[in-house]
């Protein structure tokens, strides 16, 4: 029996499996403010629900597969030079310090092999704001769930959805998630919050349109050869999808055939797939093939992370870093003693006993020199041999992903955005963020940059560059581009 757990801001949804059947489900509703942005503000109150939850639908607390609605997270996909396993954490590690610009040490980090050709390996790799996470822990451990395995929402629809190319839109209460899969791998995984009151599902519809033309553009310029072409299906989900005029409208404004997302699971006709299909996903971690590409394209290939593996690294560390300041006290201590071993008798029993660790030490000391000389060689050789593809675009992906301070100055960047004005870059250091961008019009630059100085979240708002771009011909301009900085 699998126990499934999905936490969004506005309830949160049980479900047990059975082996390919879903076998119970449950909901119970939060209180506002309880959970926001993807962030447990409350472990208390949430693991008081989760207990209610769990007793009203008879689920054992034992262990469960959770996700939380909007974690904030961060993934790329990277390829490296063929490599042995010893060799390969420190490989990717040393890729993801060039890619991405957030402090790693604010992340729990893991990584999967997804694709493998002549001399080069895939890596799916994602990181976790380590805040959040460890609320959901708390949260889950007030609650009485004694083992949990955490997962990404998006990863538990591309899952459920099992297809090798698809483009997934699920529509929450509080947060619209978009997710690409491209030979099998999601490609992208982005979240966007719906607008406020007084917008219509009409508004809504556009602007999910808007979002996933621009993350496809994005993909397309990144991954030519895996283009997200016109024939790919968009199969809708979401607690906001039910009805047909939902289904037509987007599939109005995007273009994409809309079908309904479908789990591979076996359900009662009563279940409202559309509301449960995360909790589906989750219950199908593991279960799915994880066979490696070896030609870079395959059918859905499951990403099964251990998301908690990094976290519980990080714990150990601080026991590991005591340990080794034991031991080398205790080495620097039996150096001391020795010449007065020695002094007594060289037949000693002591001294040949501390003689033969003292040559372990050595080799030891020998084998740590040449793993060092080998790593340094293993980085020259990354240094030539990995070329660092469209950083511009990633950077925007970590700014819309990523946790912390700079997200929440990113989210009033984008959320002040006006119709008609497209960012293209966003560059970030510890006072001031540049963004640049597209626009119908100047006029939509100006109300932009007035837009973001009414926010009152900035020094100082400054149009640095505006322009007009024009077609081939130069029969007249198409549109403007701009350069907006704004100090914090």
């Amino acid at each position: 029996m699998r126990v499934t757990l999905s936490i969004s801001a506005t309830c949160i949804r049980l479900m047990t499996v059975k082996g390919q059947r879903v076998h119970k489900w449950g909901s119970a509703p939060l209180e506002p403010g309880l959970v926001k942005e993807g962030r447990i503000q409350d472990t208390g109150a949430v693991a008081g629900v989760i207990k209610r939850l769990f007793s009203e639908v008879k689920a054992s607390r034992r262990q469960a597969i959770v996700t939380v609605t909007g974690l904030p997270f961060i993934h790329r996909l990277l390829s490296l030079p063929e490599l042995k396993p010893s060799l390969m954490g420190e490989a990717v590690l040393r890729e993801v310090r060039r890619e991405i610009s957030l402090p790693l040490q604010e992340l729990y980090l893991t990584w999967q092999i997804v694709a493998r050709r002549e001399s080069e390996q895939d890596f799916f790799v994602l990181g976790l704001a380590r805040e959040p996470v460890d609320a959901v822990i708390r949260t889950l451990s007030q609650a009485g769930i004694k083992r949990c395995v955490l997962d990404l929402k998006p990863l538990a629809l591309a899952r459920a959805a099992h297809r090798g190319n698809v483009a997934i839109v699920s529509l929450g209460p509080d947060s619209f998630d978009i997710v690409l899969v491209a030979n099998g791998v999601p490609v992208v995984m982005h979240s966007i919050t719906p607008r406020g009151e007084g917008a219509t599902i009409e508004d809504n519809i556009r602007r999910i349109a808007d979002e996933l033309s621009r993350t496809v553009r994005f993909h397309d310029n990144l991954h030519p050869g895996s283009a997200i072409g016109p024939d790919t299906p968009l199969l809708l989900t979401g607690e906001l999808s039910t009805g047909v005029a939902v289904g037509e409208l987007l599939q109005a404004e995007t273009g994409y055939l809309v079908e309904p997302l479908a789990s591979p699971l076996q359900f009662p006709p009563d279940l409202p797939v559309a509301e449960y299909v995360s909790n589906m996903g989750l219950a199908l971690k593991g279960l799915l093939p994880k066979a490696v590409s070896r030609d870079g394209k395959t059918g859905y290939h499951d990403i099964d992370i251990d998301i908690l593996s990094a976290r519980r690294q990080v714990e150990t560390n601080p026991l590991r870093l005591r340990q080794l300041v034991f031991l080398l006290a205790i080495a620097a201590g039996i150096g001391l003693l020795y010449p007065g071993y020695q002094a007594w008798s060289q037949a000693d029993t002591g001294v040949v006993r501390l003689e033969t660790e003292l040559e372990g030490a050595r080799q030891e000391l020998h084998h740590t020199m040449l793993a060092r000389a080998e790593m340094l060689e293993l980085e020259d050789a990354i240094n030539v041999l990995v070329d660092r593809k469209n950083v511009l675009i990633q950077e925007q992906e970590d700014i819309l992903t990523a946790g912390g301070s700079v997200t929440d100055t990113l989210r009033i960047i984008t959320g002040a955005m006006p119709a008609g004005v497209g960012i293209e870059s966003i560059a970030v250091d510890s006072d001031r963020v540049v963004v640049s961008g597209v626009a119908d019009t100047p006029a939509s630059v100006v109300e932009y940059a007035r837009a973001l100085e009414r926010t009152t979240a900035f020094i100082m708002v400054r149009i640095v560059e505006i322009g007009e771009v024009f077609d081939e011909e130069e029969t007249g301009p198409v549109s403007t581009f701009f350069i907006i900085a704004v100090t914090r």
